[in-house]
């Protein structure tokens, strides 16, 4: 399933960021208990179903650009305050 990238959306603020229909129904639900910790999986990659987040390999999702320039402002921010 291609995924179409949305404008860059406003973590701040207005706070426009949105998932799609389409975001929501290939998010790995459900969960498996009530809680969420970031971590890093060290494993084999091995493709999943189409259609499904896990199809290929490295997934980028629609919010994408909206990550990437959150990530900006931060180490801008981080680098204004450092220098």
């Amino acid at each position: 399933m291609p995924t179409t990238l949305k404008p860059v959306e406003s973590y701040r603020n207005d706070f426009s960021f949105r998932n799609s229909p389409e975001a929501i129904k290939r998010f790995p639900f459900p969960f498996p208990e009530d809680q969420y910790m970031y971590s890093v999986n060290i494993e084999p990659a091995n493709k999943g179903a189409p259609g499904s987040v896990y199809e290929h390999w490295f997934d980028i999702d629609e919010h994408y650009r909206s990550e990437v320039a959150e990530r900006a402002r931060c180490c801008r921010a981080i680098r204004i305050a450092v220098w």
